[in-house]
């Protein structure tokens, strides 16, 4: 056995440091307290089966098995390795890696296991041979250390563990994987595709897959509408302590983006519209109105959803005298306060406890027609979630009007919607959710922070902090009806929001011109994009049209900004240049 423990790569002083005694058959894995006294004994069987023996319960001190290595505590410092197995342990050491073995996988972190890691360590990495385990043993350390400690997963690319990294000389490669390894929560908390548990009874999933039979409509637009009738049927009944002593409540302002007829945006907002109307039929505004019966109609009943099918066509409307301040009076109502008091000639409106969903859709042109500069830096389109989508977006069923309608699922959800409807009180968060949601928004603020005066992303981003808490709080709703607010809840809303995100840079980006040098920039990004592969030069300028002194400017701009890379291909009179997306 002492031949075997050398062919590791454990020589005699490894041997002696670490307590290890072979045997004729077995070897000793002594585990010690940080004095260095022995705890208990692990027998290691080298090809026999099982291969390791535990000792009973009743041998071992406090009835439970210990991390391996706490001897060597006070020799780690800032960073610990948790690792799989005390012979990877032991080789973590040799190849520069401080580490406490863990005896098996599967096996829960409990506060006697992580007590005695020292306070200097601001990061722990976890090394398993099965990434799924290590998932879920970050979530019990970042529970015990009240989510105030880095916590980062490492995976072995290639089968092998540490103690064949040493065997084979390959320290470097070890510490490549321990160095690449992925923060836990830093990782997640911009993708788009979050994984969380949703519950098979939760109503957004389960509205997505009613409408998903019923529809071809893509399914970021079931999921946002799915919220819009919670949040309408909602309403100011439940809410969360806010900035400046007041309350911040879950109602949204969604514009749905697509082209026109395909994309079912007016079918999916009609099919909403009509769930609200069965349930609480005085929740469902007109969609037309001038200014005057708007605040007579809120004055009278606050409280509900306006559907639009075409944003754009009320856009176009509020440009009319009689919808003078119709957009100002909206953005006003999105903040929902305690009382709004309005007056037109010769009428005085009181409007106590409003609470407004807006749910629209439109195509990309209707909406850049009418789109200002005004609105977007004054905050009225800040308000609003966009979500544009293409056909590639569409769950790919084609609807017969003479197939089933699945009423009995219809009828189901109409059910919890019901109960939903109930539902009243204050919204706090659970520590996890709370750690989740303040990473993600001091992300976003340090973005916020780095916008110039003129980037138009700053309305949108600004409002972000009340948005990702309004989608969590309609998220827990769905999910399970309380009143606090999930891990899972949390990483729902972060994943909407990131969606949401991405899908309004490109908006902004590829839409949002307000002067010529705007419109001729977003032209030349729209033109290399389109193209799929490096676009010369010559070609660019052929299907621009601009001319070559305004191309370059507009060239070096969006090299400037990352957007676009440029390189030089051939010799002589055939060199050329070309430019692809970055």
């Amino acid at each position: 056995m002492k031949k075997y423990l050398e062919s590791r790569g454990f020589d005699d002083t490894i041997q002696e440091e670490w307590k290890l005694e072979p045997k004729d058959k077995e070897i000793l894995i002594n585990y010690l307290d940080p004095e260095g006294k022995k705890l208990y004994t692990k027998i290691n069987y080298p090809g026999g089966e099982p291969k390791y023996k535990n000792p009973s319960s009743k041998y071992l001190p406090n009835g439970h098995m210990d991390l391996y290595g706490y001897q060597m505590l006070k020799y780690i410092n800032d960073s610990l390795l948790l690792i799989e197995g005390e012979y990877n342990c032991i080789s973590s050491w040799i190849m520069g890696r401080p580490a406490l073995g863990v005896s098996g996988q599967t096996g829960s972190f409990k506060e006697y296991h992580l007590k005695y890691i020292p306070q200097s360590v601001k990061k722990i990495i976890i090394l398993y041979d099965n990434p799924k385990h290590a998932i879920e043993r970050a979530k019990e350390i970042l529970k015990f250390y009240d989510y105030d400690i880095d916590v980062r997963v490492a995976k072995y690319p290639d089968g092998k563990d540490a103690n064949d990294y040493l065997k084979e000389g390959r320290t470097i490669d070890f510490q490549i994987i321990t160095n690449m390894a992925e923060p836990f929560i830093e990782s997640r908390i911009k993708s788009t595709d979050i994984k969380t548990y949703i519950p098979e009874n939760d109503f957004v999933e389960s509205y997505k897959r009613y409408t998903k039979k019923i529809s071809d409509a893509p399914a970021k637009y079931q999921e946002l509408i799915a919220l819009s009738i919670v949040s309408t049927l909602l309403s100011r009944q439940v809410y969360m302590p806010w900035f400046n002593d007041s309350y911040l409540y879950p109602n949204l302002y969604i514009v749905l983006i697509g082209k026109s007829t395909v994309m079912r945006k007016s079918e999916s907002i009609s099919s909403a519209i009509k769930i609200i109307r069965n349930i609480t039929p005085d929740r469902v505004f007109p969609s037309q109105f001038t200014q005057e019966a708007l605040f007579g109609l809120l004055e009278d009943k606050p409280v509900g959803i306006i559907g639009w099918s075409e944003f754009g066509g009320f856009l176009a409307g509020a440009t009319k005298s009689y919808m003078a301040g119709t957009k100002s009076f909206l953005t006003e109502l999105y903040d929902c306060p305690d009382i709004i008091e309005k007056k037109l000639v010769g009428e005085s409106y009181t409007i106590e406890n409003p609470y407004i969903n807006i749910l629209s859709g439109t195509t990309i042109n209707y909406f850049k027609e009418w789109i200002t500069e005004t609105d977007t830096f004054g905050g009225f389109y800040g308000r609003f979630l966009y979500m544009p989508c293409i056909p590639k977006d569409k769950n790919g069923y084609m609807v017969d009007p003479l197939e089933d309608q699945h009423t009995a699922e219809k009828n189901k959800l109409m059910l919890y919607l019901k109960e939903i409807s109930k539902i009243k009180g204050k919204f706090t968060q659970s520590e996890e959710s709370k750690y989740w949601l303040d990473k993600w928004l001091i992300d976003n603020n340090k973005e916020l922070e780095n916008f110039d005066d003129t980037d138009r992303r700053q309305s949108f981003y600004g409002r972000f902090d009340a948005y990702i808490r309004k989608l969590a709080m309609l998220y827990e709703i769905s999910a399970s009806g309380n009143l606090v607010i999930s891990g899972d809840s949390a990483k729902r809303a972060i994943r909407m929001m990131n969606i949401l995100k991405e899908s309004l840079n490109q908006l902004i980006g590829e839409n949002f011109a307000f002067t010529e040098e705007e419109r001729n920039l977003q032209k030349v990004l729209k033109v290399i994009k389109e193209y799929g592969e490096p676009m010369s030069r010559k070609s660019l300028t052929l299907k621009t049209r601009i001319y070559a002194e305004n191309l370059d400017k507009i060239v070096k701009t969006l090299i400037q900004s990352g957007e676009i890379t440029a390189y030089s291909s051939g010799k002589g009179v055939k060199r050329a240049t070309f430019y692809r997306i970055y």
